[in-house]
């Protein structure tokens, strides 16, 4: 399955219950979405 903006979306719905194992490119993109959120909630958010 290519890493899509679709796939990308259906992941982030599915929270903390799965890990993107490969390719690394999506999940780096993942690790990257989570690090916001985190920013977000701790109020480090640009």
């Amino acid at each position: 399955m290519a890493p899509t903006w679709d796939l990308e979306r259906r992941l982030l719905e599915c929270n903390d219950h799965v890990e993107v194992l490969e390719p690394q490119e999506l999940r780096d993109m993942m690790a990257e979405h989570a690090q916001n959120m985190v920013d977000m909630y701790n109020g480090k958010w640009d």
